[in-house]
């Protein structure tokens, strides 16, 4: 049997293992440069946005990386993988904890976090009352909205830095001034571990969107992510792309109603040929065109872990809509397919019907707004009894 000091010994290897050098915690999101040597990606960011847009990798072997090539160095997935499982079979020692919470709260230069107690109160206003309410009652709820309209600003900042070690609540939703908390949010998601679903709407950007992403590298409860009618373009989108590449979590993305475009699609279609936890999609209305089709035709080719898709109000003709049904007959997963406010006609329709005499696991197709004649939809009815389509014809509405 080893003795005390050996295990000592080979838990210290371990954890040497998967210790990034430049930051001294756990690898997040870890790359593999050309000489071989691997770090955070945050922490290469970080350094190359502080040295002329350059990272000179710290071991002095003459390796640079230019700022615009970071993002395309290859993930180190064995020791992702590692990061995953070391921990709980060894514990994690005191010395590293402390090392990880510097990094979670200093990852953002210049940033950190400020002190609030749970017996802190808050303004909260309604129509007929104003009345101050503690922090600790406030999160005692499963569920959480702040709005401006009932909290002043610096009280949803305070309420989001006190979730960082809250226990309770599993849903929020941050209603408008999302893009000036943004900060502090993505600071407590480093840290907190039992928030389930995030909704947050009307004024997120780009830079936002990116520091909720990098926060999710670290975080592994949040299970539902809705980002809906925001400002995000292929930017943000570039982030949540990275995040979903790493994220073993994340089951439902909601980005719809942003001015993605064909490049944001395709950072997202990209990867999802990686992910293997996200379910559901939606990115209804998002200025997608040929080439964040062409995207979603190869992600459903291989993608096997999405079971809801919305593609709706994308401007998707017969011809669209035929390569998406081409893609399902090589698909086994997806159940439910949106495709509302196209310009999808009888031709389409009728592309969409030969496909399920392959695809055995469609089980419903949502067509309003669409330009399908109702002898149509009646006769597609008829042959597959066993399908639910909602919607045919250019008003109904389901």
């Amino acid at each position: 049997m080893a003795s005390k000091s050996s295990l000592e010994q080979q838990k210290k290897q371990a954890e040497d293992l998967i210790t990034c050098s430049i930051c001294l915690g756990y690898f997040v999101d870890p790359r593999i440069l050309p000489c071989s040597h691997t770090y955070c990606l945050q922490c290469i960011r970080q350094i190359a946005a502080s040295s002329g847009g350059q990272f000179n990798c710290p071991l002095r072997d003459g390796t640079r990386i230019r700022a615009s090539n970071i993002d395309s160095l290859p993930i180190n997935r064995n020791l992702r993988d590692m990061v995953d499982l070391v921990p709980s079979l060894i514990g994690t020692n005191d010395q590293n904890r402390e090392r990880r919470n510097e990094q979670q709260t200093s990852r953002i230069p210049g940033y950190a976090t400020p002190s609030v107690q749970s017996t802190d109160t808050v303004t909260l206003k309604s129509d007929s009352e104003t009345k101050s309410v503690s922090i600790s009652n406030l999160l005692s709820s499963r569920t959480l909205e702040l709005d401006t309209n009932k909290l002043c600003r610096a009280d949803i900042q305070k309420i989001i830095i006190a979730l960082g070690q809250n226990k309770s609540v599993k849903q929020l939703t941050i209603k408008s001034h999302c893009h000036s908390i943004a900060q502090i949010l993505a600071e407590t998601l480093r840290v907190n571990n039992t928030l389930t679903h995030l909704t947050m709407s009307n004024d997120i950007q780009d830079d936002s969107c990116i520091l909720i992403s990098n926060a999710l590298f670290t975080n592994h409860s949040l299970r539902c992510l809705n980002l809906r009618r925001n400002k995000i373009t292929s930017e943000g989108c570039k982030a949540i792309s990275e995040m979903l590449k790493s994220n073993r979590t994340l089951e439902d993305l909601n980005i719809c109603r942003n001015k993605l475009g064909d490049e944001g699609i395709s950072s997202i279609c990209e990867a999802l040929l990686l992910n293997e936890t996200l379910s559901r999609l939606d990115i209804y209305q998002t200025n997608m065109s040929t080439k964040g089709l062409t995207s979603v035709v190869q992600m459903l080719r291989r993608n096997r872990t999405l079971t809801w898709l919305d593609i709706g109000d994308n401007n998707i003709d017969d011809n669209g809509i035929t390569r998406i049904a081409d893609a399902l007959k090589q698909n086994n997963t997806l159940t439910e397919l949106c495709a509302k406010f196209n310009k999808i006609s009888e031709t389409g329709a009728s592309a969409l019907m030969d496909a399920l005499k392959t695809n055995q696991t469609l089980k419903t197709i949502k067509l309003q707004f669409n330009n399908i004649p109702e002898e149509v939809a009646a006769e597609i009815h008829k042959k597959t009894p066993q399908l639910k389509i909602t919607g045919f014809g250019i008003c109904s509405v389901s």
